[in-house]
């Protein structure tokens, strides 16, 4: 099945506003989570006081959290790009040779991104001599608000969302460039 150009190139716009609009709500969760005030065992503080201090966090988690603002931003960055790739004016065996190229971008950032989830979420935390995990924080309803539940849930899913479009990706261009190659040689 040999689509055209122009598929290829809407496919290109479609995902990258998808990337820019879902890194953009996950920069504003981000926003909202730290202006979040929790409840540690009776002392209430804003979650970026909480992330930020040394008291309750270690600095790896700090660290940890950074790069995962730092990976969302890559992301908005990379939809761009996409954005910038559909309207550029380069052959179609560079566009889709770009195009699997992407799609393995996406799939490494992704498992860095939901590594840096993954890791965050287990992180121990010492509050009032007791070791919690930072997950425990999250999800539990005296502690946090519920929407701290949803805003890091949808972390995790636009992380696998990311993940689906990278193999969706990567194949496309996969395809495309096998397509090229072989009108090439029926020529």
């Amino acid at each position: 099945m040999v689509y055209e150009e122009k598929h290829y190139k809407k496919v290109l716009i479609v995902f990258g506003l998808l990337f820019i609009v879902l890194s953009s709500i996950e920069l504003f969760n981000i926003f909202l989570l730290l202006s979040t005030q929790i409840n540690l065992y009776g002392k209430k503080m804003l979650f970026q006081e909480f992330i930020f201090n040394s008291t309750y966090v270690p600095l790896s988690a700090t660290l940890i959290f950074i790069f995962l603002v730092s990976s969302i931003c890559i992301f908005f960055i990379i939809g761009l790009l996409l954005l910038k790739l559909s309207s550029s004016k380069i052959d179609n065996k560079s566009r889709a040779k770009s195009m699997l190229m992407f799609g393995m971008l996406i799939l490494i950032f992704s498992f860095i991104k939901l590594a840096y989830i993954t890791f965050l979420g287990r992180t121990e935390i010492t509050i009032g001599g007791r070791l919690k995990t930072f997950q425990h924080i999250i999800f539990s309803a005296n502690l946090a608000p519920f929407y701290v539940i949803v805003i890091w849930l949808f972390f995790t899913g636009v992380v696998c969302y990311y993940l689906m479009v990278g193999l969706v990706f990567g194949a496309l261009g996969l395809h495309w460039n096998l397509e090229l190659e072989k009108k090439e040689k029926g020529d």
